[in-house]
């Protein structure tokens, strides 16, 4: 229901509450929904559909001053991937929805065959017995001979995981090919998954200092656990002009 509600223009409480007699939850094929638009149309346009790409069911903790929500994306298509986010809704026991949010990517960019947390926060909710559901709002290929990104590369070098599993040091290096323009903007993504493959945590660094084409420069970062102990960390970078 709240893709229908996206589609035309209007929140999720208007077509629920045009529509009291239909479970939200258990929408099926064939059924038939009033869409409230009132005797206008939406000034703002309606985006659009996004390409078709692999998320899991978002994942969320509690911390003292609300809640995190981690949703992961991967890119199986054949090209990389831009301008990724989602709409995550946490909803109670009987299907009324407690809140909603937009949930972005870590980085702009997603290579192909990576996969990337989108996150999103939600301040002062208590996750508890909640269910998320998420649905995508933007993806896109990005542009062929494309000039914004620049093909950088990363390793890790060691991951040192404390004895209770709720820290990650990440230790590794990137760089840039020789032939490349220099890199201005870098950034360092590091996502700390626990043993079910779920996502626990994740870090953003950002480096503003110059990158020389075929330059190799180390980074140091540690990631902590919202949850689960952490079982494993991955490193994505991306660098522009």
């Amino acid at each position: 229901m709240l893709a229908i509600a996206l589609r035309h223009g209007i929140s999720l409480e208007e077509l629920q509450s045009a529509n009291p007699e239909v479970n939200p939850r258990l929408l099926s094929v064939g059924t038939v929904l009033v869409i409230p638009l009132g005797d206008s149309i939406p000034s703002s346009p309606v985006t659009a559909t996004p390409l078709p790409i692999q998320f899991k069911t978002p994942n969320c903790y509690t911390v003292p001053d609300g809640t995190w929500c981690f949703l992961m994306v991967d890119n199986d298509r054949s090209r990389p991937m831009e301008n990724i986010s989602s709409r995550i809704v946490l909803y109670d026991q009987d299907g009324e929805m407690v809140a909603e949010g937009i949930a972005h990517a870590a980085l702009n960019k997603l290579p192909v065959s990576e996969a990337i947390p989108m996150t999103v926060f939600f301040a002062g909710t208590q996750s508890g017995d909640l269910t998320p559901f998420a649905n995508l709002l933007t993806a896109q290929f990005v542009p062929k001979n494309d000039d914004r990104y620049l093909k950088a590369w990363s390793e890790i070098d060691k991951v040192l995981i404390s004895d209770d599993g709720m820290q990650a040091e990440v230790i590794g290096s990137l760089g840039l090919p020789k032939k490349s323009s220099p890199g201005n903007l870098v950034w360092i993504v590091a996502t700390a998954y626990n043993a079910q493959g779920q996502v626990v945590g994740i870090r953003k660094l950002e480096q503003i200092e110059l990158l020389d084409p075929g330059e190799s420069r180390e980074f140091s970062l540690s990631v902590y656990s919202l949850g689960p102990p952490i079982t494993e960390v991955k490193v994505l970078v991306e660098a522009r002009p």
